[in-house]
C-alpha cells in the first residue's frame, strides 16, 4: 500500500477529487476542505459507484470563512474506477485528498470445488474434492498434487469436510438403534410409531361427551365423541394455536350444535363465519385453526 495525497481546487462544476486506477483498491484516509477566503461557501460531496455507473450524494455543508472542514470522520474503502467529486457554491475552496492505494491487483483467493477425487487429475492448492471412498471432502495443500489419494497422504491434503458419525436413532420396529439411523423399508405391518397419544395410526379418543362441553388443548389430536342429543359443544377463543386439529363425532343418530360465538369459525366453501353450526346425525368433522389462532376451518359433515 502507498500513502497519496494532493490539493485540489475545487470550482463550480464537479470536480473530482479522487478515482481509484483501474485493477487497483484504495482507501480514501482523510478529506479537508480549507476555505481561505473571508465569505462562506457551500461544498457539495458525491460518490461515483463503478460497478453500478450511479453517482450517490454525500453531503452538502457550509465551509466558513478561514476554517478548514473534516469531511469524514473514517476512512472509505472504494473499488477500482470508483471516484469522490465535488462542486462549490463559488471560487476558493481547496481540498486536501489523502487515500491509501495499493500497488498491483489483489490475487484470487478462495476455495475451488473439483467434484470426485481421480488419480489422473492435477490438483492445485485450494482444491476441493470429494472422496469416494470414505464419504469425506479433503482440501489439497499443495501444488502439482497428482495420483496422492487424500485419505492416505495428509502432507498433501487435509479433512476439509468429515462424515458425521452415528447418534441415537430408530431402527425397523421402531426402537431406538445404536446406528442412529432410520430403515422406513423395514418397518414390518405390526411395528407401531408412537406419540404421547398412541399410535399415530389411529385417532385416539379425548372423550366421550354425553352434555354439554367446551373444547380444551387436550383435544388437539383426538376425537372428540358425543353420544347423546342436543348437545352444544364450545370452540373457546385463547386455547388453540395456528395448525391445531380436533376431530368431531356424532354417534347413536346425535346431533351437535358447535357454537363458535368466541371464535371465527368458517365452514369450509363458505365466504363468511357463523356462529353456529350443527355437526350431522353420524357425522364426522374437524376443526383446523388456521392463520390466526381464533380463526377455525370446519371440514366435514357440518350444516
Amino acid at each position: 500500500m502507498a500513502l497519496v495525497g494532493q490539493p485540489i481546487q475545487i470550482s463550480s462544476a464537479s470536480t473530482v477529487l479522487m478515482t481509484v486506477p483501474a485493477t487497483l483498491e484504495a482507501s480514501l484516509h482523510s478529506l479537508l476542505i480549507a476555505n481561505p477566503t473571508d465569505g462562506n461557501l457551500n461544498v457539495t460531496l458525491s460518490y461515483f459507484d463503478s460497478s453500478t455507473s450511479s453517482e450517490l450524494s454525500l453531503l452538502t455543508q457550509t465551509v466558513t470563512g478561514d476554517t478548514t472542514l473534516k469531511a469524514f470522520d473514517a476512512p472509505i474503502n472504494m473499488a477500482a474506477g470508483d471516484k469522490i467529486l465535488s462542486s462549490a457554491s463559488g471560487s476558493g475552496l481547496i481540498a486536501l485528498v489523502s487515500r491509501f492505494e495499493n500497488s498491483s491487483t489483489p490475487p484470487e483467493t478462495g476455495f475451488r470445488a473439483q467434484g470426485n477425487y481421480t488419480a489422473t487429475t492435477t490438483y492445485q492448492t485450494n482444491d476441493v474434492v470429494f472422496l469416494e471412498s470414505d464419504s469425506n471432502s479433503y482440501l489439497s495443500r499443495t501444488d502439482s498434487n497428482l495420483n496422492n489419494v487424500p485419505s492416505s497422504n495428509p502432507s498433501n491434503w487435509q479433512v476439509f469436510g468429515a462424515v458425521g458419525s452415528a447418534g441415537s436413532g430408530f431402527d425397523g420396529s421402531g426402537n431406538a438403534s445404536a446406528s442412529g439411523q432410520l430403515n422406513i423399508g423395514t418397518v414390518s405391518s405390526t411395528a407401531l410409531i408412537s406419540d404421547v397419544d398412541g399410535n399415530l395410526r389411529d385417532i385416539p379418543l379425548s372423550t366421550k361427551v354425553s352434555g354439554n362441553y367446551t373444547l380444551a388443548i387436550g383435544d388437539v389430536g383426538n376425537q372428540v365423541t358425543i353420544n347423546s342429543a342436543n348437545v352444544i359443544v364450545t370452540v373457546p377463543t385463547g386455547v388453540f394455536d395456528v395448525g391445531d386439529i380436533v376431530s368431531l363425532v356424532s354417534v347413536n343418530g346425535c346431533t351437535a350444535t358447535l357454537a363458535c360465538t368466541a371464535v371465527n369459525a368458517v365452514k369450509a366453501g363458505d365466504l363468511a363465519a357463523t356462529a353456529l353450526h350443527t355437526l350431522d346425525a353420524n357425522g364426522v368433522a374437524s376443526i383446523m385453526f388456521s392463520y390466526t389462532a381464533d380463526l377455525a376451518v370446519l371440514t366435514g359433515n357440518i350444516s
